[in-house]
């Protein structure tokens, strides 16, 4: 039987310093690892369970990244094929309004920061380019989605 832990995150010194685990932080009474548990040790506890592959999380809570989307690509690198990773997205950058969009006029995401997110009609908008490119929207904007 082959075992896939699905919900991983493994811990760095930034992420078990946030004041939101001060409460498990006085469970413990002192035993966490403040400098974060080596990616060994993550190895060897998977090992020692029988988990042939983790899905390895990034974690970004509101002040920002706690395990950072390179911090989990750096360790699938390191280990390959034993994790698969799970990337976290800003959300205050979620989209808060969809518009027509200004070429194909179908509904553009607009982002919170003003920006365009991407569009799904013509695609002119990608998220990739969604801090650098700005909608052109038509006149009408009360399209929502």
């Amino acid at each position: 039987m082959v075992i896939i832990d699905a919900w991983m995150q493994h811990p760095s010194a930034e992420f078990l310093a946030d004041p939101m685990f001060d409460p498990l932080r006085r469970w413990a009474r002192g035993h966490l690892a403040g400098d974060g548990v080596p990616t060994e040790a993550t190895v060897a506890a998977m090992d020692t369970a029988g988990v042939r592959t983790g899905m390895l999380c990034a974690w970004r809570g509101p002040r920002g990244p706690l395990i950072s989307n390179d911090a989990v690509a750096a360790i699938i690198a390191r280990y390959p094929g034993r994790f698969a990773g799970v990337a976290a997205v800003d959300l205050v950058i979620w989209p808060v309004r969809w518009t027509p969009c200004g070429s194909c006029g179908a509904a553009c995401m607009i982002l919170a920061s003003g920006r365009c997110g991407w569009c799904r009609g013509c695609g002119t908008c990608r998220p990739a380019t969604a801090v650098t490119t700005r909608c052109t929207p038509s006149a009408s904007s009360s399209l929502t989605g």
